[in-house]
C-alpha cells in the first residue's frame, strides 16, 4: 500500500524535456531521455507510415439496407521500438487532433504515442511520433492542456523501487498550442500496470487491476495522490462531471461501484454486482460514462448499458457467430460502435430495451479491433499489430423502383391532380429509378423525375429531403405510429427506420415541372402535419408490397390551389 508522499517524491523527481532531450538531474533512469524518448515531427518521414486506401468497407450481413456505410480512408502501420512492432492500444480525440497509444506485446517494453491532425476527415495526417523505449502506453485522456498516459514501465530501467511498483505508471505531458507533447511528470504506482486514465473535476482517474492494485484520483498539476480505495482487481475508471464508476473484479465476481463526483472518501453511492455474467479477463475491459448510464465491456459475455442512478441493467448485447470479445464501445449518432476482437467492428441499433446488430465488418488481414473512438466524423480503430485504421461512415444511395398498384406500376400518387374531373393521377419514374440517398447524419433524400401515367409530356423533377431519422423504440416514444399494408410482416415496423420530411424553409421539398409543367414549382409539405405517420423505411414498409421499401405521404396545392395528398410508395434495391 501506497502513500501520498511517496508518489509524491516521485512524481516530481521524474522530469522530463522533450525540447532539450537531456536527462533531468532529478531523474533515477541510467538511461538518458534521449535514448528513451524519440520524437519525430517530420510529415515526410511520418507519411511513410500511411497508405491512403479509400476502400470501401463491406458488411458482413447481407442486408437490403444498412444505415451506416463505412469507407477506410488510411491504413496506418504501428510504430516500431527495439526492432519490435508495437499494437495500437488506445484513442482519445481533442477537437481535430486525435491521439494514439501503443504498447508492445508480451514481457518487452516499449511504447508509443501518435498524433493526427483530422481537420479535414478524407486526408488526416500524422503530424507527431514518440517512442518510449522501455514503457508500455496503455491509456490516454487530454484536458486543460495536458495529456494523461497509463501504462506500465521496466523497473529495471525506472530503478523504481519495487516496495511502490512493479512498473505500473501515470503520466502528465504538457501539451504546447498545437496541441503537442513537451514535458512530462511521472508517478509510479502499485501493481504491474496502469490500464486506464480520465481527467474528472475530482482529479486524474487512474486503475492499476491486478494484484497489489486499486483506483486513485491524483491532483491533475503535481500528479500527487489525492485520494484511493483498495479494491481488488481494478479494471478500468471512468467517470463525467457528475460521478465515478469503477469496474472492479473479474469472472462472476465483478462489480461496478458508483462514488460521487468528489472521490472516492464517502464509500460508494452504488454497489452493482454484475450477477449473471462473467467479466472475461482481457487486457482491458473498457466502460465509457454518460450523464445516465454506463457502457460495460464484458469480454464473452458482451455488453452491457447499466442505468447509473439504480444499477438496472438497460440494454444487452453478445455476438454468438464468432470468437470475439466486447472490448470496447463508443456511441456514434444514434448507433453504437463495439470492438470486438476478432469478429472485428459491429454496429448496433438500440430497440425496445435491448441491442440488434445492424453492421458488422472485418478487415482484410484479419486483424483484431481491441478500441474504437469517433469525434463524430472519422472513426478510428485500434488493430492491435496492424496499426490503426481510419473510417469516415460515407453516404449511402439507393434505387428506388415503382411498385405494382392493382393493374398499374407506379410510384407516387396525386389527389385530386385534375381538379375540374376529380380526378387522381399515378405517376412513376422517368428512367424506371428514382434515387434514395442516406448522408449518414440522420437525414436523406429522395430524387428523382417522375412521368404521368397518361401523358409522357406531365411530368416532374421531385425532391423530397428527409430529416430526424429515428428507430421504432424513438419514433413511438414521441406517441407516433407507423401504416401497415395487406402484405404488412408482422412486427417488422420494430426494424424499420423514420423521418419526417425537413420542416427547415431554408431545404424544401419540391416539384419542379418540366415538360407541360415547365415553369411551375411547387412545395410540398408533411401530412399529417403533426408527425403521427413518417416516411417508413424496411420490410413491407411501402405498404403495397412485403418487400423491402419505402412510403411516406405529403401534400401539395393543385391547380386549383387547393391542399391535397401525395403519397409516395417504392421498393428499395441496391444498397
Amino acid at each position: 500500500m501506497k502513500t501520498s508522499i511517496k508518489l509524491l517524491g516521485l512524481a516530481l523527481s521524474v522530469l522530463v524535456l522533450l525540447d532539450s532531450c537531456t536527462k533531468s538531474d532529478l531523474s533515477p533512469d541510467p538511461q538518458t531521455q534521449s535514448e528513451r524518448i524519440q520524437v519525430e515531427t517530420d510529415r515526410t518521414v511520418l507519411r511513410q507510415r500511411m497508405d491512403m486506401v479509400r476502400r470501401h468497407l463491406q458488411s458482413d450481413l447481407h442486408k437490403s439496407f444498412v444505415p451506416i456505410d463505412l469507407e477506410v480512408v488510411a491504413e496506418v502501420a504501428a510504430p516500431v521500438v527495439g526492432g519490435v512492432g508495437l499494437a495500437a492500444t488506445h484513442i482519445q480525440f481533442d477537437g481535430n487532433l486525435a491521439y494514439v497509444t501503443y504498447h508492445e506485446v508480451g514481457e518487452g517494453y516499449g511504447g508509443a504515442l501518435d498524433i493526427f491532425d483530422v481537420t479535414d476527415p478524407n486526408n488526416p495526417v500524422l503530424i507527431f511520433q514518440m517512442t518510449i523505449a522501455d514503457t508500455d502506453l496503455h491509456n490516454l485522456d487530454i484536458a486543460g492542456g495536458a495529456l494523461y498516459i497509463a501504462g506500465a514501465r521496466d523497473v529495471l530501467s525506472s530503478l523504481y523501487s519495487t516496495s511502490i511498483t512493479q512498473g505500473a505508471v501515470a503520466q502528465r505531458w504538457d501539451l504546447d498550442g498545437s496541441g503537442l507533447p513537451t514535458t512530462m511528470t511521472e508517478v509510479a504506482l502499485p501493481s504491474y500496470s496502469a490500464n486506464s486514465i480520465r481527467y474528472n473535476p475530482a482529479g486524474v482517474l487512474v486503475s492499476t487491476g491486478d494484484v497489489g492494485g486499486g483506483s486513485f484520483i491524483l491532483d491533475p498539476i503535481t500528479m500527487a495522490l489525492v485520494d484511493d480505495i483498495n479494491v481488488n482487481d481494478a479494471k478500468y475508471i471512468h467517470g463525467t462531471a457528475d460521478y465515478l464508476c469503477v469496474l472492479a473484479g473479474e469472472g462472476a465476481d465483478s462489480r461496478l461501484l458508483f462514488y460521487g463526483a468528489s472521490g472516492f472518501t464517502a464509500g460508494p453511492i452504488l454497489n452493482v454486482p454484475l450477477t449473471g455474467y462473467d467479466v472475461t479477463t482481457v487486457g482491458k475491459n473498457a466502460i465509457e460514462c454518460y450523464d445516465d448510464y454506463v457502457l460495460v465491456n464484458l469480454g464473452d459475455d458482451g455488453l452491457l448499458k447499466v442505468d447509473r442512478h439504480t444499477g438496472n441493467i438497460l440494454g444487452e448485447y453478445e455476438f454468438v457467430d464468432g470468437d470475439g470479445i466486447a472490448i470496447s464501445a463508443v456511441e456514434f449518432g444514434d448507433y453504437t460502435i463495439l470492438a470486438y476482437g476478432c469478429d472485428g467492428v459491429l454496429i448496433l441499433d438500440e430497440n425496445t430495451g435491448t441491442y440488434r446488430l445492424i453492421s458488422s465488418y472485418k478487415f482484410s488481414d484479419n486483424g483484431s479491433v481491441n478500441h474504437v473512438s469517433t469525434n463524430g466524423e472519422v472513426i478510428f480503430v485500434a488493430s492491435g499489430l496492424q496499426g490503426i485504421r481510419i473510417l469516415k461512415n460515407v453516404e449511402k444511395t439507393c434505387t428506388l423502383e415503382h411498385i405494382q398498384d392493382g393493374a398499374v406500376e407506379r410510384s407516387v400518387w396525386f389527389e385530386l391532380y385534375h381538379p375540374s374531373t376529380s380526378a387522381h393521377q399515378a405517376f412513376k419514374w422517368e428512367s424506371g429509378t428514382g434515387s434514395f440517398v442516406d448522408n449518414g447524419d440522420g437525414t436523406a433524400q429522395i430524387t428523382g423525375t417522375i412521368v404521368s401515367l397518361k401523358n409522357p409530356n406531365d411530368k416532374w423533377e421531385l425532391t423530397i429531403n428527409l430529416a430526424e431519422k429515428k428507430n421504432w423504440t424513438q419514433w413511438s416514444s414521441l406517441g407516433r405510429s407507423y401504416v401497415a399494408g395487406p402484405d404488412h410482416i408482422p412486427g417488422s415496423h420494430k426494424d424499420w427506420f423514420y423521418y419526417i420530411m425537413d420542416p427547415s424553409p431554408t431545404n424544401p421539398s419540391t416539384i419542379v415541372g418540366l415538360g407541360d409543367n415547365a415553369g411551375v414549382t411547387k412545395e410540398l409539405q408533411h401530412k399529417p402535419i403533426a408527425y403521427k405517420y413518417g416516411f417508413q423505411l424496411g420490410m413491407s414498409g411501402n405498404v403495397k408490397n412485403a418487400q423491402y421499401g419505402l412510403s411516406g405521404w405529403l401534400s401539395y396545392l393543385n391547380s386549383a390551389g387547393d391542399r391535397r395528398t401525395l403519397d409516395i410508395n417504392v421498393n428499395v434495391t441496391g444498397c
